[in-house]
């Protein structure tokens, strides 16, 4: 860089490029991409980019999405890296207990990347189970419905793993706030599991029998949550 005249002129500008769009979400990431396989610098990016994901303006959600999701298909196949991966969002929320405006778009994005089929192979349930520790923790005597909501979300696409240990833990979550204080809460946890049920095509590791399921059904569907 040089100085003339008391402002600094980059390389960039002597070539004749005089605006980049740093306003431009789909810009910003792009250009952060690069970045993503590095040490020093992917746990910040992606605390970021994930924070974007989980909120913000519509425009930046979708570009942060967006990312995230040329990410994971590039690592298609490769359950090695999608730990890798998964154990950034385990280090951000380990670093960011209580912290909210962290937290909340973690869990949001993290409920959006488990609806997806990113997400999916058996080999993750470790991961997935730190993860859920670390969702419960955040969800523990919290008063937050943003949050509880946002848990809810992860807690039942959990539900959708082979690993019984995890549908487990995560079944006993999602029950519990099925009886949160908050109408809001108990109305998505409902609606949330009662969605899983019907789409499972197994859910021997949910219900014992299918007159339980039958029931379990009912009682979702016909129970005032509110």
């Amino acid at each position: 860089m040089k100085k003339d005249g008391g402002a600094y002129a980059t390389i960039a500008a002597d070539q004749g490029i005089s605006y980049l769009a740093w306003r431009n979400a789909d810009f910003v990431f792009r250009q952060v991409q690069q970045f993503f396989a590095s040490e020093c610098y992917q746990t910040a990016i992606f605390r970021g980019l994930i924070t974007c994901s989980g909120g913000l303006t519509e425009s930046t959600m979708k570009a942060s999405q967006k990312a995230l999701f040329e990410h994971l298909s590039k690592l298609k196949g490769d359950h090695v890296k999608k730990s890798k991966f998964l154990k950034i969002f385990i280090k951000i929320m380990e670093t960011s207990t209580r912290q909210d405006l962290v937290t909340i778009p973690i869990m949001k994005t993290l409920e959006t990347l488990l609806a997806s089929d990113y997400l999916s192979e058996p080999e993750l349930a470790k991961d997935m189970l730190e993860l859920h520790t670390l969702c419960v923790i955040e969800c523990n005597k919290c008063k937050v419905i943003g949050k509880l909501v946002a848990g809810v979300g992860v807690f039942a696409n959990m539900l959708t793993f082979a690993d019984p240990i995890l549908v487990t833990k995560a079944l006993r979550s999602i029950l519990f706030l099925l009886y949160n204080v908050y109408p809001k809460v108990r109305q998505q946890a409902a609606e949330k599991l009662y969605t899983c049920l019907l789409v499972l095509e197994d859910y021997s590791l949910l219900i014992a029998d299918e007159e339980q399921y039958d029931l379990a059904v009912e009682k979702l569907s016909e129970t005032d949550w509110a």
